[in-house]
């Protein structure tokens, strides 16, 4: 539990709102001259983007690259959203929106948030000292489908390494015992459920 706590610690570090935006101006550039400033915020555009894995920023880059994103017309740069930003959707018009210089939107976005990654010590997600549990959740975040949250990820892998140390029902027990009450809903919801259940029956 104890590297369960501190995988999620830092997949919120790495997840956490880029604090260099070289190319802000830009993008605030490219929405006042669309006349798009008071419905699309360049803060909020950073924070929802850099939710994406590192990985998946970085790979997206490389697309942007080779596709040659600039040159895409109306329909080739939706499907290349759809392709590569599928959960995104409701940013599609924005973002294949050419007018003045628009298709640098994405670019400018994706390529601070990468710069961010690969600049931050924090954004490391694999170190020296991780313990095996501790990889084995890292892997399970790092190979996520993208509809399934980081925690459920997460928290999968370590009950099923609970599992082999105790029965469920006695960890919920032990759980409590050590104040981590906290981490029942996360990691044994179940068993929870199972005893709330016979406990208004007693």
């Amino acid at each position: 539990m104890k590297d369960y706590e501190a995988c999620l610690s830092r997949i919120r570090a790495c997840r956490a709102p880029i604090k260099h935006k070289a190319k802000q101006n830009d993008i605030e550039r490219i929405l006042y001259s669309r006349g798009q400033e008071e419905s699309y915020d360049s803060d909020t555009l950073y924070a929802v983007f850099s939710e994406l894995h590192p990985k998946r920023v970085s790979d997206i880059r490389r697309e942007i690259t080779e596709q040659q994103w600039h040159m895409m017309d109306k329909e080739e740069g939706l499907d290349f959203l759809a392709d590569f930003l599928p959960e995104y959707g409701e940013y599609y018009d924005l973002l294949s929106d050419f007018r003045f210089g628009g298709y640098r939107i994405l670019g400018d976005l994706i390529c601070d948030i990468d710069d961010e990654n690969n600049a931050e010590e924090r954004k490391k997600l694999f170190r020296k000292t991780d313990s095996e549990a501790f990889t084995e959740m890292m892997k399970a975040y790092l190979h996520k489908p993208f509809f399934q949250s980081y925690r459920e990820a997460v928290a999968k892998v370590c009950r099923s390494r609970l599992d082999k140390i105790v029965r469920p029902r006695l960890a919920v027990q032990y759980v409590v015992a050590i104040g981590k009450r906290n981490l029942l809903w996360d990691l044994l919801p179940d068993k929870v459920e199972h005893t709330g259940v016979k406990r208004r029956d007693q």
